[in-house]
């Protein structure tokens, strides 16, 4: 007896049966009723393998991680290799907070195995903790491999990336030599399988310089989450950055190289009675630049200008209608109580 359009007159032990049937399935792990990342960039490559002849001799069963499980065959039944990066439920997802287990399943005879991950999506597969696993041979058939995976000193966040399996047989067995890199081009009779990996975004991080960034360059890096300080000394930004917020202390400055955008809610720059801090931006900043002018208590006299250099005090002025005035060009001068919030 049919049940497809009554679903909801299967008895308990029905429904257990039929979720039992489906352990071990694709079924279990869709991601079918995630919405699609209307944002989705395909991660670049530029490299492949070369597609070995159609046979049944070697070819990856399966590729689990974080619950997602693709499922697939050896080469002659896959037609070749796979380049799942633009199907929608192939996508993969880790939290780098936690540990991940990648685990891969092999066809038939001994085996060999190479993982890459192209963490900072530059195409290739050579840069830090991008090879997760190389083994030439042993793997035996039928077997799944765990692999932890191995994070980079700057986790791309908010991002996805490309993962890159390639199998063979065994360099043991005659005409087939050991998979050396990412790019590798002589499989016999195996096959790679490409899918992609979306990074969830991490907690905050405070990236601060003080000749030398602590814990790591923010540049290219941080995330529309995160903060950036600076103390002392002259930082740099020379690639495009996102960022929540950026403070730039008394005598401490920041240059925007030709061609980088900066873009983050606010940029404060603060100042004493001596020192001030400098923004020089020969790139584009998408954001609000705030100029927090330091003036001293009564008894001492602070020359104020425009903060921006060449900019007319009277635009200066008719940008920061709160200042006293009694004439378009003439504003007071005068102590700010913080307590009464009022100069």
């Amino acid at each position: 007896m049919s049940y497809y359009y009554c679903s909801d007159r299967l008895t308990n032990d029905q429904k257990t049966r039929a979720r039992v049937s489906m352990e071990g399935t694709t079924i279990v792990s869709s991601i079918g009723s995630v919405p699609i990342d209307t944002n989705f960039v395909a991660p670049m490559s530029v490299c492949s393998t070369n597609t070995a002849n159609a046979n049944n001799y070697a070819g990856i069963m399966s590729v689990e991680l974080s619950g997602i499980s693709n499922a697939s065959s050896t080469n002659g039944n896959d037609g070749g290799n796979i380049d799942g990066i633009a199907g929608c439920s192939n996508t993969y997802e880790i939290d780098t907070s936690i540990s991940n287990t990648l685990n891969v399943e092999v066809g038939p005879n001994l085996n060999q195995l190479g993982v890459w991950i192209d963490w900072n999506n530059d195409g290739d597969f050579d840069d830090d903790s991008e090879q997760q696993y190389l083994v030439s041979g042993g793997i035996l058939e039928n077997s799944i491999t765990p692999i932890v995976l191995d994070y980079p000193t700057i986790i791309p966040y908010d991002n996805y990336v490309r993962i890159r399996i390639i199998n063979d047989l065994d360099s043991g067995y005659g005409g087939v030599s050991a998979i050396s890199d990412a790019c590798y081009n002589s499989l016999v009779y195996g096959q790679s399988e490409d899918y992609a990996i979306y990074v969830m975004p991490g907690g905050a991080t405070t990236y601060t310089y003080n000749n030398g960034w602590l814990p790591n360059s923010p540049v290219g890096a941080s995330t529309s989450a995160d903060t950036i300080i600076i103390d002392a000394g002259t930082a740099n930004i020379s690639a495009s950055t996102d960022c929540n917020t950026i403070t730039v202390n008394p005598g401490a400055a920041l240059t925007i190289d030709s061609g980088v955008t900066l873009t983050t809610t606010t940029i404060d720059l603060n100042s004493t009675s001596q020192l001030f801090s400098s923004l020089i931006s020969d790139g584009t900043i998408t954001g609000v630049v705030n100029y927090n002018r330091f003036t001293s208590q009564i008894g001492t006299n602070d020359l104020i200008s425009a903060p921006v250099s060449g900019q007319q005090f009277t635009a200066f002025a008719a940008l920061n209608a709160n200042l006293a005035a009694s004439a378009t060009t003439i504003r007071a001068f005068a102590p700010y109580n913080t307590a009464a919030g009022a100069y």
